[in-house]
């Protein structure tokens, strides 16, 4: 509803994904002011794990309806006072074809993670001064009250001895600023910057203190990427399931296991690790509790990869995993799209009743 009211009032069409970045505090008190006087609605059109969105705007001038469909900025038909300016039909639109990590295997990510020139991944390197930056964005910030309590836990310091409680607070930093719209940028995987903040800071926490360089940092951040897309490629984009802590979370356990010495035996010890461990982690939209599901993420990565540096895992013939890591990280998607849709439901059925009535 907010995001609404603040698109009508100060919503730069050209923007795309940054059509809020430049709202100023008359601009909050003007949506403010459309919500209390009732002008907008929202209502939930269906369950899906794909994003679709109809929005209708009333003047004096007339009405437009938008649709949107698949991703975020996929405009598929405007019509504007009954008159169609864009449609794109159904059977016109391209089939959304299958992500190609699918086709990859355990085997074939961790080869090219490892043998790839440096080069040709220096650029992940970005995501961590992108992400520091974010976090000084929220330390400066008095709104970002669970990292100032997790940096008390890691004796009043940012970064201190302990890598773990290190990780905390720098993912935690990141990600709160982020969902409390702190202006600085986070460097997104599969859409979203949690995800993204979570696939890498617990990697350099743990570089920084184990003076790792930045090469192999590197490649376990390649790693860490693309067990994530690889989770998110079955799971879909919106869903009941946390992708953050789930399918992030198994991308750094990942990392943070090559991190430690870990081959690809041990990687597919951390994966089974992760999938008994964590999956069924809910999504309730983007909000604080992402910086409590976060550091619950972390905790379980970090002794899945410790465990399964060690080689213990548990076996295929437990719970969701399979018989392979492939199986066992489409298992965990499948949790999420069919698995969860009866979730989801009741989860949005809880969050209506919450905000009946307010602003």
């Amino acid at each position: 509803m907010w995001s609404a009211a603040l698109g009508v009032v100060a919503g730069d069409p050209d923007k795309g994904l940054l059509t809020l970045e430049k709202i100023t505090e008359q601009d909050v008190q003007a949506a403010e002011q459309l919500i209390r006087e009732g002008k907008v609605e929202v209502s939930l059109w269906e369950i899906t794990s794909e994003l679709r969105l109809e929005a209708t705007v009333t003047t004096s001038e007339g009405t437009a309806v938008v649709t949107i469909l698949g991703h975020h900025t996929n405009i598929v038909s405007i019509v504007v006072n009954g008159e169609t300016v864009l449609q794109e039909e159904p059977e016109d639109l391209p089939e959304e074809e299958l992500p190609d990590i699918r086709e990859e295997t355990l085997d074939s990510i961790y080869r090219y993670c490892t043998s790839v020139p440096f080069e040709e991944i220096r650029p992940l390197l970005e995501a961590y001064p992108m992400h520091l930056s974010l976090i000084e964005e929220g330390l400066s910030s008095d709104r970002t009250v669970i990292s100032k309590q997790l940096i008390q836990m890691n004796d009043g310091d940012v970064y201190g001895k302990d890598p773990l409680k290190t990780a905390h607070v720098l993912t935690a930093t990141a990600i709160d600023a982020r969902v409390l719209g702190l202006n600085r940028p986070a460097m997104s995987i599969t859409g979203s910057g949690s995800h993204g903040i979570l696939c890498t800071m617990p990697l350099y926490a743990y570089g920084r203190l184990a003076q790792i360089g930045e090469e192999r940092l590197c490649r376990a951040t390649a790693l860490s990427y693309l067990i994530t897309m690889y989770i998110k490629a079955y799971s879909g984009r919106l869903s009941a399931f946390c992708g953050c802590g789930i399918a992030g979370g198994t991308g750094a356990a990942c990392g943070l296991c090559y991190l430690m010495g870990g081959g690809e035996k041990e990687l597919a010890m951390t994966i089974s690790n992760m999938a008994c461990g964590i999956t069924g982690m809910i999504c309730d939209g983007g909000n604080t509790g992402c910086v409590l599901k976060a550091v619950t993420a972390l905790d379980a990565a970090w002794k899945a990869a410790q465990l399964g540096k060690a080689g213990i895992t548990v076996g295929a013939e437990h719970g969701i995993n399979g018989r392979s890591p492939e199986e066992t990280m489409r298992n965990m998607g499948q949790i999420a799209d069919p698995g969860m849709v009866q979730t989801e439901e009741t989860i949005l059925r809880l969050m209506e009743e919450k905000t009946e009535g307010s602003v």
